[in-house]
């Protein structure tokens, strides 16, 4: 049986992630990396992923929470004869004695009466293609499959009941008030006490990371502050510390449509949603991890020795994704479940605008930029102008033939402005007039061939007369001022032809798929910060209000939702959705009305 995606958490250390139920199941989790292959996978197939629950026997009300301001989660169980909490999350730093471990604890207490708890623990190695072998041991299960092991320690009690079958454990206890059993859930062999890793340190780390946002208007902060927060703290967790990558999202192929194709991977390294997360760091005052994501991707350049950038990368800078079909049954029963992801080599000439975008924006904290990277800077502005005039797949990886999108037309004008806004900037050397003069030709080129006059609006791609919620992008990179009767016309078009009950369409043309998907919530975000700019102060905030409604209880954006029925889809978290968050409540805040006093 599935639950609903908006009923899971994510816990996470920057290096992998699981996703919680509100039931206490752990039903996704890949270890030691994001994109590694699944431990627990029920998410995508209830019979055979593999799952690792904790919860009563007895038949209990439950909620969730986080902890507050932390990546630290907890389940409240309550029945008639007690109450307990389940503590969940993965230690992020540890000290140098024990270094890097993929771990994850999980702490089970009664505060009142007493309840009695049935442990499963159902690990399914591999995407569940391997049948593991069990070993148990006094307080200790390990886990063999392949060359890979896992261990689960257990503490704080003797007295479990424990039974096999099938490469499943169960475990069935009694717990009274004060009652604790622990368990950490390692990959390898432990060589330390799992009981010297706190919680308190987990929970300090990311109150203390999270103290260093900043915003430029404090009201902003305070009227959204558990939002930003919580967006704050998913963006971060999808980051992958030891090289500063950035995922998409922490799971691969929950549907964006149920029972049909649209199941894609996106654990992985977008060019272009990296290049939106550092922009909604930048906006809230972290500017470390832009830095970090500046250095990976310019060593991953020189790694490869690449003639150009590639849309996507592992986490770990590796250019081979292959996408491949497992033999899972689905989110739903919507197949096929897919790992790797084939836009890997897709032509994608929109990255070169958003890569120099997030550089232009972090370059005003800067005094200097490296010669190194000002010619790695100017070399994708090369890229650029050599890819602009030919067909690609776009923003949203059509898997149709290429066409002369308009949005990649415009993020190659956006690379043109940018490496000019920052040559002048930081005084560099570089053709300056000839990308001036490269600026304007494809400017003249979109207006030409981009703009429909009989819709008065620009439309998804030459020759077309498809709307397409990325359009709204020509008024927020300042293609033309947001009072050109063109931008205008573009923004009631996208509207007329997108929003279904309150949420956006990506699109409305044919893309080669069965099925339709659901609104897409980033699009929500984008009219929001288009509105603003109009000074539409009233309809930007109800939209935003409402947008809200699409987070989970513990204010977690899924990719995309159900517009008929409300129900989450897509992969679960969704940067780009924390990332619309964050950058529309600053735009917000930005055009809000200044009051005025009347004199006393």
């Amino acid at each position: 049986m599935y639950k609903a995606i908006k009923n899971y958490g994510i816990i996470g250390n920057m290096h992998s992630t699981a996703l919680v139920a509100n039931d206490g199941s752990i039903d996704f989790c890949c270890m030691p990396h994001m994109d590694s292959p699944t431990l627990f996978a029920a998410l995508l197939d209830d019979e055979k992923g593999g799952f690792f629950k904790i919860a009563p026997v007895k038949s209990s009300d439950v909620g969730q929470e986080y902890i507050e301001n932390t990546n630290v989660l907890k389940c409240v169980f309550k029945n008639n004869t007690g109450k307990a909490e389940l503590v969940d999350f993965m230690p992020v730093k540890l000290n140098a004695e024990y270094g890097v471990v993929h771990m994850i604890r999980r702490f089970l207490h009664v505060t009142a009466g007493e309840m009695e708890f049935e442990i499963i623990f159902a690990p399914r190695p591999q995407y569940a293609t391997v049948k593991p072998d069990l070993e148990l041991g006094k307080n200790r299960i390990t886990v063999t499959a392949k060359n890979e092991t896992f261990t689960l320690l257990i503490e704080s009690r003797d007295d479990l009941k424990y039974s096999v079958r099938e490469s499943t454990v169960f475990m069935r206890t009694k717990l009274r008030q004060y009652d604790q059993l622990s368990f950490s859930l390692i990959y390898g062999k432990p060589g330390f006490e799992s009981g010297d890793i706190s919680v308190e340190a987990t929970i300090s780390f990311w109150r203390k990371w999270l103290a260093e946002s900043s915003a430029a208007d404090e009201q902003l902060w305070k009227e959204h502050k558990a939002m930003l927060s919580r967006s704050l703290l998913v963006l971060k967790l999808l980051t992958f510390e030891p090289t500063g990558a950035i995922a998409a999202s922490a799971t691969t192929s929950l549907p964006e449509a149920i029972g049909a194709e649209r199941n894609w991977d996106y654990r992985y390294t977008w060019l272009r949603d990296a290049s939106f997360t550092l922009q909604a760091f930048y906006g809230l005052g972290h500017f470390s991890e832009s830095v970090k994501f500046e250095e990976w991707l310019f060593e991953t350049f020189k790694k490869h020795g690449s003639i150009s950038l590639q849309t996507i990368y592992s986490i770990s800078g590796n250019t081979e994704l292959p996408e491949r079909e497992l033999a899972m049954k689905g989110y739903c029963d919507s197949r096929p479940v897919r790992v790797g992801n084939a836009a890997h080599v897709q032509k994608q000439s929109d990255i070169y605008g958003e890569v120099l975008d997030t550089v232009w924006t972090i370059s005003k904290e800067k005094n200097e930029i490296k010669p190194e990277f000002w010619d790695f800077y100017k070399k994708i502005c090369d890229y650029a102008w050599e890819s602009w005039q030919t067909p690609d797949r776009s923003i949203w990886e059509f898997r149709t033939e290429p066409r002369h999108y308009v949005y990649s037309k415009l993020m190659s004008w956006v690379a043109m402005d940018r490496v000019i806004k920052i040559a002048e900037k930081h005084s560099l050397d570089g053709p300056v007039n000839d990308w001036s003069e490269m600026r304007e030709t494809i400017k003249k080129d979109i207006i030409n061939k981009g703009y429909n006059k009989a819709l008065g609006s620009f439309v998804q791609s030459y020759e077309s007369d498809y709307a397409d919620a990325s359009l709204l992008q020509l008024a927020l990179k300042g293609f033309l001022p947001i009072e050109d009767e063109r931008i205008a016309g573009t923004i009631r078009f996208c509207k007329n032809k997108l929003m279904r009950n309150g949420f956006m369409l990506r699109y409305n043309s044919p893309d080669g798929l069965n099925g339709n998907e659901g609104s897409f919530i980033l699009c929500n975000f984008w009219l929001i910060r288009c509105l603003a700019m109009q000074k539409q102060y009233d309809e930007a905030s109800d939209l935003l209000d409402r947008t809200k409604k699409a987070a989970n209880h513990l204010g977690l954006f899924s990719e995309e939702i159900d517009y008929s029925k409300g129900d989450m889809l897509g992969n679960f978290p969704q940067a780009l959705g924390h990332i619309g968050f964050i950058n529309s409540v600053i735009s917000l805040f930005e055009a809000k009305p200044i009051p005025t006093h009347s004199a006393v």
